[in-house]
């Protein structure tokens, strides 16, 4: 049987080293992880959520593009 999450925003979950993280890294994740929520419900546009993952290191095109990836793989 194949696990499939609840909701799309559990591929985009953003996951820090607990045990080596800075408070900034820890803000980051929690900031992206709730504007990964708001983009998928409608309330942050791509531009400002790309914007988001670009200003904390994060490629969105790459970021994004493999979970698009991974999820027509399960859709198929």
């Amino acid at each position: 049987m194949l696990w499939v999450p609840e909701h799309c925003r559990d591929f985009l979950i953003i996951e820090i080293d607990s045990t080596q993280s800075t408070e900034t890294e820890w803000e980051n994740m929690f900031m992206l992880n709730q504007a990964s929520s708001d983009w998928l419900k409608g309330r942050l546009d791509t531009g400002t959520y790309f914007d988001m993952l670009d200003a904390c290191g994060i490629n969105p095109f790459e970021f994004v593009g493999k979970v698009e990836t991974h999820v027509e793989l399960l859709i198929r």
